[in-house]
């Protein structure tokens, strides 16, 4: 799909829809405007967002006007603009729980969360734990200077956890995985290396033998009325298949 802009920087209604030769390529002409948009799709596939990142997107905003930079960028036949897609392969029976914040007691009390739906209710469970003195820092105007112990934990009796190195990994690995995982950060610790917050992608494994995968941003300043949790979530309802292929993408945790 194509879309170019009018000169106020507004999008026309203007749209083509284009199918690319044998190796991918497709040009337009007779376009005119500031910018033109330009999205990449095709069945099987899942598209990537731009997110400032050159070579892997499926998308982009093609600058010809305004200071001349972009069309430097783009114009050049011989430097094609290249547009990235990722085969996620056969899609399987697969629970999906899009990004949600899940509040956490502040004393360490567990808390079971089934990756089987969005009210975190089913046999999937993984269960946290959250520990934070935040609330016990005085209300000063240095409140967000100062350290404090906080900790987080999670575990899979019988089955466990195995880092995920990239948000375009389908396949779990069949074996490596751990119980559990902890996170801790005491207030002694040396400034440089503590953090108020902290990320992770991992699969999972279950003890039935299912599979998922999970992405979750933790974050140490909350109370037990925050949702300290942010997690979204894919499982695959056949137990033994590693496949966790979905066209479910959210750009929202662009985190690494």
């Amino acid at each position: 799909m194509l879309l170019p802009f009018d000169n106020m920087g507004e999008s026309s209604r203007t749209k083509m829809m284009l199918s690319s030769d044998e190796q991918g390529g497709f040009s337009v002409k007779g376009l005119t405007g500031l910018a033109m948009g330009v999205q990449v799709t095709k069945d099987g596939y899942m598209t990537l967002p731009d997110l400032g990142l050159e070579e892997r997107a499926s998308s982009r905003r093609i600058e010809y006007g305004l200071d001349g930079t972009g069309g430097k960028r783009f114009k050049n036949p011989s430097k094609p603009t290249l547009f990235t897609l990722i085969k996620i392969g056969p899609l399987e029976p697969m629970a999906y729980t899009a990004q949600k914040r899940w509040g956490l007691l502040v004393d360490g009390t567990p808390r079971k969360i089934a990756l089987d739906s969005n009210d975190g209710i089913g046999p999937h469970q993984i269960e946290f734990r959250f520990m934070s003195d935040w609330g016990k820092l005085p209300a000063d105007n240095e409140i967000n200077s100062k350290r404090y112990d906080w900790s987080f934990e999670a575990s899979i009796p019988g089955g466990g956890f195995l880092i995920n190195a990239s948000e375009y990994n389908f396949e779990a690995p069949s074996d490596g995985y751990q119980e559990s995982i902890k996170i801790t950060y005491p207030a002694t610790m040396v400034p440089t290396q503590w953090n108020r917050s902290e990320f992770g992608r991992y699969f999972v494994k279950f003890p039935d033998g299912s599979y998922g995968r999970l992405r979750f941003s933790i974050n140490g300043a909350s109370d037990s009325n925050d949702g300290a949790l942010s997690m979204t979530s894919w499982l695959n309802l056949t137990p033994g298949s590693r496949n966790l292929a979905s066209k479910h993408w959210d750009p929202s945790i662009v985190s690494e």
